[in-house]
């Protein structure tokens, strides 16, 4: 992805305000500083192709505002697909599969048979395929898959509480958006060259002085992401819960998006997910500890109780059927 010139200038007061927001994500125990060479060249990365969505200019970016605005407007969405050819095959085969093969679609038929919902899982989809996907094998298939379903089940899970609008999905799909880039950029550190997301383990603290939450945070505020989705990035290894007197307005709150996107990734492991996590710490782990957790008790004191068992089980089986098409795109 291609920097504008504006953004590639290091002195516009801008960029300068968001290179501190960005060391002081990567390194928030510091505030920012920098102490090692390893630490500086994961620095450098970030500030320099740390994006986790597509240039703005792009087809692909241009999709996702559309998709993203208060109003969408589908005409436009169309205008932009029937420029990209990834995505023209991406909603044509989406489509094909959705109606089982069973008719033939123009690309204005297929944008509205799929609807607003699906084509944003899509954008996901390509997200993920673009994002490193020429650098790593198809064995990371259900790392994607269980970013999907991390982003789907956050966005169904926030609409109980506040009205969403697509950034609570962004908070689920990139939560762990380091994992690839850390492992792309720096197998030397890491003494291996991965090709499986399951070899993954957290060295992160080790070698880079940080987290994969504070690395993926870093390269969320690198794309401008919003506040509360950095800030729910960030926290979403937390062992401590907020405090429920602090959490007011629900909407656009860091620390609440962070705890829902908590209980995602402890649903995606009772799922049998790849695990972030070190390894032997979630062994075992079944809905049924997921729901008698401390967690969940801090979220239904909001007021409402959503069947988890349910919606996880609905969303686990959307996201297998999405991953038909990372495996194939």
């Amino acid at each position: 992805m291609r920097p504008t010139p504006n953004s590639a200038n290091p002195t516009n007061p801008k960029n300068l305000e968001k290179t501190a927001e960005i060391r002081r994500r990567l390194y928030p125990q510091g505030q920012g500083a920098v102490e090692t060479d390893l630490e500086a060249r994961l620095l450098r990365f970030i500030e320099r192709e740390g994006d986790v969505l597509p240039a703005a200019e792009s087809a692909l970016g241009q999709l996702g505002r559309q998709l993203y605005r208060d109003e969408v407007a589908l005409d436009r969405c169309i205008d932009i697909i029937a420029t990209d050819a990834s995505l023209t095959h991406l909603v044509l085969r989406a489509a094909n599969i959705a109606a089982l093969g069973s008719r033939k679609f123009t690309i204005p038929y297929a944008v509205m048979f799929l609807g607003l919902a699906r084509l944003r899982v899509l954008f996901g989809v390509e997200v993920l395929r673009r994002m490193n996907g020429d650098r790593l094998s198809a064995d990371w298939v259900p790392f994607w898959e269980r970013s999907l379903f991390s982003a789907r089940l956050l966005e169904r899970l926030a609409s109980y509480y506040h009205p969403i609008d697509g950034t609570e999905y962004l908070a689920g799909l990139l939560h762990d958006a380091s994992w690839p880039t850390v492992v792309t950029f720096f197998r030397k550190e890491y003494s291996i060259f991965f090709d499986r997301a399951d070899a993954l383990f957290p060295l992160e603290k080790t070698l880079f002085g940080t987290s994969h939450a504070a690395i993926s945070a870093a390269m969320c505020v690198r794309s401008g992401l919003p506040v509360h989705v950095v800030e729910a990035i960030a926290r979403h290894h937390d062992a401590a819960l907020p405090e429920r007197a602090t959490i007011t307005n629900l909407r656009y709150n860091g620390p609440f998006l962070g705890v829902l996107l908590q209980l995602t990734d402890d649903i995606a492991d009772a799922c049998g997910f790849p695990s972030d996590r070190p390894a032997g710490s979630d062994d075992g782990k079944t809905m049924d500890d997921v729901l008698a957790s401390p967690r969940v008790a801090w979220i239904n004191a909001f007021g409402w109780h959503p069947d988890l068992n349910t919606m996880a089980q609905d969303e686990l089986l959307q996201v297998r059927k999405v991953g038909l098409l990372l495996q194939a795109s």
